[in-house]
């Protein structure tokens, strides 16, 4: 499946989630914004950036910044102050995840799908996928 067609796919699903919650789901008319949807959860507007989740070692693992903007230097542009949630969609395990911006990093965060295995013990960093799920 081609890259966009995978973005795609992910804004549908995240869109069917979201709906299925009864959440107001608005969508921009220009591409140009920084967030690919607006919820209403009766609690005021939400800005959301969906990114498509992919299932490594265990854990869902997603872009925290754009993959295409790019800054005067060159680096990836981060979403914090733009939007208030990242919503992911892992298209192995068909579910969708709803994440604050203000909880992971500025490049790439991941969600724990299967315990951590050997040595690795849980701790207040590791985000538990279920915790998370729409």
């Amino acid at each position: 499946m081609h890259t966009i067609e995978k973005g795609d796919l992910s804004v549908a699903m995240i869109t069917a989630c979201f709906l299925r919650k009864q959440y107001v789901v608005l969508k921009p008319l220009s591409e140009k914004s920084r967030y690919d949807l607006v919820i209403d959860r009766s609690a005021g507007f939400e800005r959301v950036q969906c990114k498509t989740g992919r299932l490594r070692n265990g854990s869902v693992v997603f872009a925290t910044c754009s993959s295409t903007l790019h800054n005067k230097n060159g680096t990836r542009k981060n979403y914090k102050g733009q939007i208030e949630w990242f919503a992911v969609y892992c298209h192995e395990l068909d579910k969708c995840y709803l994440v604050n911006v203000n909880e992971v990093g500025n490049a790439e965060a991941s969600l724990r799908v299967e315990p951590p295995k050997g040595k690795q013990t849980m701790n207040k960093t590791i985000k538990l996928a279920k915790d998370y799920e729409i």
